[in-house]
Parts: C-alpha cells; structure tokens; sequence
C-alpha cells in the first residue's frame, strides 16, 4: 500500500499509494468524513512534493476514503485558537493550511482531485487547486461557510470562478449551496463525470505517461500564470519555456519518434 501517515487527533490519516506511474494520496478519517486537519495537511503536502521529486511520476491523484472526498477544515482547527491571539493565531495556521493549495498549483506533475461524495469547504478549495476534478454521480460539491458566519479561506473565493464564472461563484459561495453531481458537470465544476472513477484515472494515467513529462509541467505553469499576469508578460514567458523544451532530451526523443512513427520514450531531461 505505500507508506501510512501517523494518525491525527481526531483519526485522520494520509495514504500514499505507488502504482506504475501514479502516486495517489488518500485522506482516511472515518469518523469525521476525512476532514482535515494540520497534520494531514502536511502528510498532503510532503505527498505533493515526493510526487513532483519523483521522475517516474506522471499522474498525482488526491481521493478520499469512507464514501466522502472531503468534507472541510476539521472545526477543531478553530475551536483551537486562543480568543486574545485568535487573529494572530489564525493566520500562522492559515498560511501553512495555504501552503498546501499553493503546492497543489505549483507542483509540476498532472494532480487529480477524484471525488466520490461529499466534497464541500476545505476539501473543495483543495480539489479546485487540483488540474483535473472527477466526480461521479454520488459527489457533491459545495462552499457552505457562511452558514457558519465564516468565509472559504484557502483560495475558494479566488479560484472558483475560474471554473463557473464569477456570477455563479459569487452565488454558490454567498449562499453556501450544495450542488448534485450533474449541476456541478454542468457549469464546470466537475471536468469528468463517471461512474468508474478508478477506469477513468486509468485512461488518465495511461493519457498522460505517452505525453512529454516536461512539456506538461510547463503547459500547467504557462497557464497558470495567465491569471496574474497581461497578456505580454504571459507570451513572453510562454517563449522562455518553449526555448527550454527545445534544448531538452524530450523534445529530441519527441521529434524523433513522430519522424518514424514510433512511440516516444521521454526520460523527462
């Protein structure tokens, strides 16, 4: 199975899985429908970095164990903090909680949110740092912290209407509503719809290891920055990475393969 996190305060564990080219992440917190926690968060981020360290890596998969993805922050994580510092102590715990997303954007290797159930706060704002969402008709999908008189604060606020428009985030986010599967397909929130997960991170897997591992990671930071930079700074950095490629082990394997129609095998270098 890989190696297995320690175990949190409230029963919550990551798994780390090695199959062929995928690394896959599981949050296991029976007792709470994985909500996570500063120690899972953790065991998530060092998980992203191992992957993206990895050469042979070519897929990053983020799934939740017991019928759920995620269902948020784990309220301890608030009840926790000191009502005289509660504003200091927050944002030291806010900036290690974001270091995750942040990593989860950063990381040069496809990452995957595969969501089977509830999938809501926190666990949202990590699969919307994710490239890719899979849901099957079981997920649902949803930022409901103000119905607790609080707002998303890992990156929900920011990253959802990249993916359903600023109209729809601003509805679904101020009203806290929990979307079914095929709505959150519908705008966008979903990119896959399924009901064998585990068959389509197998397409995705296999998609992926035929691909320059390179050029992927680069396409993901190239886009990336598209949304904090103009247009001009964005083709210039597009060039600067194109010239990267074109020197690189991957690009001559690339052309050579497609020169004699063969399979390339790319050694990322």
């Amino acid at each position: 199975m890989g190696d297995v996190s320690d175990v949190g305060a409230r029963g919550v564990r990551v798994y780390r899985q090695l199959h062929g080219s995928r690394h896959t992440l599981v949050i296991d917190g029976p007792k709470t429908l994985n909500a996570i926690d500063e120690e899972s968060m953790a065991e998530i981020r060092d998980g992203v970095a191992a992957a993206a360290e990895d050469p042979q890596c070519r897929l990053l998969v983020l799934q939740g164990a017991n019928g759920a993805f995620s269902s948020g922050a784990d309220l301890k994580l608030v009840e926790s903090l000191s009502p005289r510092n509660a504003g200091k102590d927050f944002r030291r715990l806010l900036a290690g909680l974001r270091g995750v997303t942040e990593s989860i954007e950063a990381a040069e290797v496809p990452v995957v949110a595969a969501i089977d159930g509830v999938c809501v706060g926190g666990g949202l704002e990590i699969a919307l740092a994710c490239d890719v969402r899979l849901g099957t008709p079981r997920s649902r999908l949803g930022l409901p912290e103000v119905r607790m008189g609080i707002i998303p604060d890992l990156g929900g606020t920011q990253r959802l209407a990249s993916f359903v428009g600023l109209g729809r985030a601003r509805m679904l986010a101020m009203t806290g509503s929990i979307l079914e599967a095929a709505e959150a397909h519908r705008i966008g929130l979903l990119d896959v719809l399924t009901e064998d997960i585990g068959r389509a991170l197998d397409d995705l897997e296999r998609t992926f290891a035929g691909l320059g591992p390179l050029a992927v990671g680069l396409v993901k930071r190239a886009v990336n920055a598209s949304r904090d930079c103009d247009l001009r700074t964005g083709l210039e950095l597009e060039a600067a990475l194109q010239g990267q490629l074109l020197s690189s082990e991957d690009f001559q394997e690339g052309a050579a393969a497609l020169m004699t129609k063969r399979p390339p095998k790319f050694a990322a270098r």
